[in-house]
């Protein structure tokens, strides 16, 4: 959270929620572990599409520029890309 936190502005430009997920006993928390398979006490770093599908995993923190790369290489963003910058010229 902390490593996204420092580059909003690149984070709201690709749509990117950050959710966290604690070990809070809530249902939100359990439904959110069980969808994702993610044991409690566990870490895990999951980029979700648009489309709900998980896209990449990592046990550990993920540096916020990979995981922009990672955005910037999906079809629906290299879309909205082209799109921009086709109304930019």
């Amino acid at each position: 959270m902390d490593l996204v936190e420092g580059h909003r502005a690149a984070s709201e430009d690709r749509d990117l929620l950050t959710e966290p997920f604690f070990e809070d006993g809530s249902e939100e928390s359990a439904a959110a572990r069980r969808r994702f398979s993610v044991e409690e006490g566990v870490f895990a770093a999951v980029l979700v599409g648009r489309d709900g599908g998980e896209k990449f995993r990592s046990a550990e923190p993920v540096p916020p520029e990979k995981l922009f790369d990672l955005i910037d290489a999906m079809p629906m963003r290299r879309r909205e890309i082209q799109a921009r910058d086709a109304s930019d010229t």
